[in-house]
């Protein structure tokens, strides 16, 4: 019970960190009630998920032509408040945004938000877990080449001969895409295997087997420090 308690605790300040970060990287693009709203989607959506897996976040809050424009822009401020100090950071949104969706109980959502405010995904530890690996394994790629948009198009491109059920290949060609924030259940555990194997090998094409080797265990490692790992561990995946 001890190491439970220790855990959830270690989470919820993972989150507030992560949460603080996000408010920090948005505040310059947005106005104050726009601002809420992504807070308010990516606290419902996305604070449980890897802090680098910000590509289907970013794409869900630009939607619109004028924010779509800098993309590149929000995307690159996220990343530098996510993995800079501490102290760059603003204080914790937390109440701001409850204050907000207190206020609007009963209103219209604004445009930002009115299709993402629906419940979390109920994925299985193994979907979890493996969205987790790729995810980690494609942040640490983009640290060092930025590539990862190339690695996910080339995956997309070939879900083809790697899933035969047509509606589990929609919703992860909709992830690889960033049109859908988190997978859904249906993936089989050999064709996790496979799409990671894809992404692999083309991370040895562009910056050879060994840095792509140590990026992956580094993957690995840090994915089998998550609860869930005692679930489903993410070496089922290699």
């Amino acid at each position: 019970m001890a190491a439970d308690l220790n855990s959830n605790d270690a989470l919820d300040v993972r989150v507030a960190r992560n949460r603080r970060a996000i408010y920090t990287g948005l505040k310059p693009f947005l106005a104050e009630d726009e601002l809420m709203a992504a807070l308010s989607l990516w606290q419902a959506r996305y604070s449980d998920g890897p802090a680098y897996a910000l590509h289907g976040f970013v794409n869900e809050i630009c939607a619109d032509e004028p924010l779509r424009q800098m993309r590149n822009d929000i995307h690159r401020s996220l990343r530098q408040a996510l993995f800079g100090p501490d102290e760059a950071l603003d204080v914790d949104p937390l109440l701001q945004i409850e204050r907000w969706n207190h206020g609007r109980d009963g209103m219209a959502a604004p445009a930002l938000t009115k299709h993402v405010m629906a419940g979390k995904s109920s994925a299985k530890p193994s979907t979890l877990i493996f969205e987790s690996v790729f995810e980690d394994f494609l942040h640490l790629i983009e640290e060092r080449q930025p590539i990862s948009l190339q690695i996910r198009n080339y995956i997309d491109m070939h879900l083809g001969k790697v899933l035969s059920n047509g509606p589990v290949s929609v919703q992860v060609s909709r992830w690889l895409r960033g049109k859908q924030p988190r997978l859904d259940n249906g993936l089989e555990v050999a064709e996790m295997r496979t799409i990671l194997h894809m992404a692999y090998v083309l991370a040895c094409e562009y910056i050879g087997p060994t840095a792509a080797d140590q990026m992956l265990a580094q993957a690995v490692r840090h994915c089998e420090t998550q609860e869930l790992a005692r679930q489903f561990s993410p070496r089922e995946l290699l």
